[in-house]
């Protein structure tokens, strides 16, 4: 192969950061008050951020981001970042839902809720389930998580042909 000099090797410009207009901006000119690092980034665009893990992100993948350094750490631990979170994975604004909810204290506790429980909600088949099957219906209801089993119910006197 032929051998290549360091004339031949490509040279990079300085580094650039993308601002909200998408023009490059040469770091060097960061005293305009253009974010340079992601923890200059204002806390609804950290937020924003979190939400490109997934549609859905996992509380233990932010949990993950919250581990890189004290800074992250402590910017993850507001409450406006759980609540954009809640908003942009469940579609919820406010913490108080409804009365079959659970009164939680933070947005945090919300999404940690809902990423657990939310899933399980609904009706479950249960083909084994006495001669025809049954469903299962999994909801909140009074701030308690219960199921309720439904079922097809032989008459009495049995069935008649």
């Amino acid at each position: 192969p032929p051998s290549m000099s360091s004339s031949d090797v490509p040279q990079l410009d300085a580094p650039a950061v993308v601002a909200a207009s998408d023009t490059p901006v040469d770091v060097a000119d960061a005293d305009d008050g253009v974010p340079t690092t992601l923890l200059d980034l204002s806390t609804d665009s950290i937020a924003i951020i979190l939400s490109h893990l997934g549609r859905r992100p996992l509380l233990a993948d932010v949990v993950r981001v919250a581990a890189v350094c004290t800074e992250l750490r402590a910017m993850l631990a507001e409450e406006i970042i759980w609540q954009t979170l809640c908003k942009s994975a469940w579609s919820i604004a406010d913490i108080d839902l409804s009365s079959d909810w659970p009164r939680l204290s933070s947005f945090r506790l919300l999404y940690a809720v809902l990423e657990t429980w939310a899933p399980r909600q609904g009706f479950h088949h249960l083909i084994d389930a006495y001669p025809w099957g049954a469903l299962l219906l999994l909801r909140f209801r009074g701030g308690r998580f219960v199921g309720e089993l439904l079922h097809h119910a032989t008459p009495v006197g049995g069935f008649k042909c």
